[in-house]
């Protein structure tokens, strides 16, 4: 039913997906109904996670497209991820038909698919805002003296007025602002979401519990 399916819709000149749960079936299912489409006028080509930038942009001009649920969406993230039209490999989403739908939309479902890449600032930056974080005191009453308070409600933590002077000195030690610089300047706005993510993590959370 599935490959009747895949032949009427790609008449439509829009690229069809088949969707699998590993790279053999993929294969598999595409050679055996190779010569079905292509007696039909269809193209069909598998795409792999080893396939080259060009071999995955050939493959993805075909009419009929098998692969595995990571591969086309870790192409897809890549693809929005991709600085010029050019490194981007699909064509368009049309049409999708997905094979062992249980497996691949619920026991798959479950890992999240995530692309990582290295950290552009230098993460010794994390450190020095963490001790400036660390030496931070906390409100004990409502309107007392500290340099931030606690909302456990909401797991929230916000700097009071002292608390803003003190990160911005402890931050000009630092030499991560310079002399007259305000804590509040586009450049230094992501050292008030350092800190305050610190804050939270010291404050707020248990290490093997939250």
């Amino acid at each position: 039913m599935r490959h009747s399916r895949s032949y009427l819709n790609a008449l439509t000149g829009q690229s069809v997906h088949v969707i699998t749960v590993n790279e053999y079936l993929a294969s598999r299912d595409a050679e055996w109904m190779r010569p079905a489409y292509e007696a039909l006028g269809l193209t069909v080509a598998v795409i792999r996670s080893n396939q080259s930038l060009e071999d995955k942009k050939a493959a993805y001009q075909a009419d009929v497209v098998y692969g595995t649920n990571h591969e086309f969406v870790f192409d897809y993230l890549r693809d929005n991820m991709a600085f010029e039209p050019g490194d981007r490999v699909h064509r368009g989403l049309s049409y999708g038909i997905v094979d062992e739908v249980d497996s691949i939309l619920i026991d798959e479902a479950r890992t999240p698919l995530i692309i990582s890449g290295p950290v552009e600032e230098d993460t010794e930056l994390y450190a020095v805002v963490d001790r400036i974080a660390r030496r931070l005191t906390p409100q004990q009453e409502p309107g007392g003296p500290g340099d931030f308070e606690i909302d456990e409600k909401t797991k929230q933590t916000h700097l009071t007025e002292d608390g803003h002077r003190r990160v911005e000195a402890l931050l000009l030690e630092s030499h991560l602002i310079a002399p007259g610089e305000s804590l509040y300047e586009p450049k230094n706005l992501k050292f008030m979401h350092y800190v305050q993510a610190g804050l939270r993590a010291h404050w707020l959370y248990k290490r093997e519990v939250d």
